[in-house]
């Protein structure tokens, strides 16, 4: 986890005319001579350790002064259908950024030329290419080469409207010394950027100590609508390299437990929604490894949580949403059993008990037929007991049968 010490050289910034969409970065040529002030970064700030914090008052920040300066770090990836519109909404900005940072992760589409025909007319975009690093390394490989007072960060697939950047550096006053974190509202758009009917429109509310209301409250805050103190966000190492998944929740919260956040109460981000959202992508096809990244963020947090009432209500309801999914679509039944061997004390909390756990699931039963659920007992409960099937055996009941390998391998473990 964390921004490590970067020199430019292990970020070619490209010369567009050079780029291709599967190319390498040593295949590009040489590149940009890097500026003096970028040419290498010192980053070495240690995370927060979570549990540990033992922090009386929050630190006071050094005054930003009436006209901070402001980046934009954009992470994409095969979106050159949705990256222009996001490209010009930067642009367009009643308060423009001093430079725009625009992290193509190994794009094979034609992401390289849309920013080549971008750079011909817009001197503060600066491009870095990577190979598949992923969206929180990706977003910190820009930070460390940033240099301005406030980060503002939008995917590539959302759209801004002119007035966000003005908005949200507005909060940014001198007689707010603890203030990192600000917030906009936000809508949705389909993938023509038509407004999607009966959408939830979020209209943030929360200011000062949020730390709580995203913890137990489960208060979430999209990053195409926030932007942060780059000294609080650097102090705190960034985003988390090992989350694919939940690592907006992650910085958030390590951020709002070191200082205050603010709101504009305003609606003026656009996210699209499209088959090729990242979560959305994920939740239709491992919802399961969705569950375990959350889990792995609260579970980070666990010394922290006062409401745990609250926060193990949510987690089972999203542990029974996923193992429906699991039961319906893939016929697995073995959710429990790896939520109580998981290392995360998080995961093992949710169900004290196999039965919790079959009584919290009884809805679920009527999406699967009788024969389908006959097999899945065979499989994941008679067949990995030698007594109990030598006893079904017994009364004329699975004679001849072979367990699965599924079978087979739960026998292994049980035994």
């Amino acid at each position: 986890m964390g921004i490590k010490s970067v020199a430019t050289a292990d970020l070619p910034l490209l010369p567009m005319d050079a780029c291709s969409p599967t190319r390498l970065p040593e295949d590009t040529g040489p590149a940009a001579e890097p500026s003096p002030e970028s040419a290498t970064y010192d980053l070495n700030f240690s995370a927060i350790p979570s549990g540990e914090f033992g922090m009386k008052e929050r630190p006071v920040f050094q005054p930003l002064g009436p006209f901070p300066s402001i980046d934009v770090i954009v992470p994409t990836r095969n979106r050159a259908d949705f990256l222009p519109a996001c490209l010009e909404s930067v642009i367009a900005q009643t308060l423009q950024p001093e430079t725009v940072f625009v992290i193509d992760d190994g794009s094979i589409d034609q992401t390289p030329e849309v920013l080549a025909n971008f750079q011909k007319r817009w001197p503060q975009l600066r491009i870095i290419r990577t190979e598949g690093v992923g969206v929180s390394a990706a977003r910190n490989r820009a930070l460390a080469l940033s240099a301005a007072d406030l980060i503002a960060f939008i995917d590539s697939d959302d759209v801004w409207d002119p007035g966000v950047l003005a908005a949200l550096a507005s909060r940014f006053t001198t007689d707010q010394p603890r203030l990192g974190l600000v917030n906009c509202g936000f809508r949705q758009i389909d993938a023509q950027g038509r407004p999607i009917p009966n959408a939830p429109v979020v209209v943030p509310t929360q200011s000062g100590d949020i730390f709580r209301a995203i913890l137990e409250g489960f208060y979430g805050i999209a990053p195409s609508t926030m932007m942060v103190r780059r000294e609080v966000i650097v102090s705190i190492g960034g985003f988390d390299e090992s989350l694919v998944q939940a690592e907006d929740r992650d910085l958030c919260l390590r951020l709002a437990r070191i200082c205050n956040a603010d709101c504009v109460p305003t609606i003026l981000v656009s996210l699209r929604q499209h088959s090729g959202n990242t979560y959305g992508q994920a939740m239709q096809q491992d919802p399961e490894f969705v569950l375990f990244q959350r889990l792995q963020v609260w579970n980070s947090w666990l010394p922290e949580i006062k409401n745990n009432n609250t926060v193990i209500a949510r987690f089972r309801a999203e542990a029974l949403s996923t193992n429906r999914f699991l039961m319906y679509q893939k016929r697995d039944f073995g959710l429990y059993r790896r939520l109580k061997d998981s290392e995360l004390e998080l995961a093992r909390r949710l169900f004290p008990t196999r039965w919790n756990f079959l009584l919290a699931l009884m809805p679920s039963f009527r999406l699967i037929s009788i024969p389908e659920l006959k097999s899945a007992l065979a499989t994941r409960v008679i067949a990995p007991n030698k007594r109990l099937l030598r006893l079904v055996q017994k009364f004329g009941r699975l004679r001849g049968w072979e367990p699965s390998p599924a079978a087979q391998c739960a026998r292994n473990r049980a035994e």
